[in-house]
């Protein structure tokens, strides 16, 4: 059985039937580390920290930036919701 003839041109299934974090796309990803619930905040966290291991640079940098924004006295790492981009003054 081919898995890749089943799944059709899905690029991050590899012909073994196993995820290459390399191709799978970041999109719904970053989604789940932005989401106000904790479950898909952490499992959004873990795949950016696990893609990022996989070679995916941007995956880590955004990984970074969502940690940066997180409150540091919360035990569950829950984002700032407050935490704004700031333009310094021209």
């Amino acid at each position: 059985m081919d898995i890749k003839k089943m799944l059709g041109n899905v690029p991050w299934i590899t012909k073994d039937g196993n995820l290459d974090l390399a191709q799978f796309p970041i999109e719904s990803v970053l989604k789940q580390a932005l989401s106000e619930d904790d479950q898909q905040f952490k499992t959004g966290l873990g795949m950016l920290s696990s893609m990022c291991g996989h070679g995916r640079t941007e995956a880590g940098v955004f990984l970074m930036g969502v940690l940066r924004n997180c409150d540091d006295n919360s035990s569950s790492w829950k984002p700032r919701r407050d935490a704004r981009c700031r333009r310094s003054p021209s």
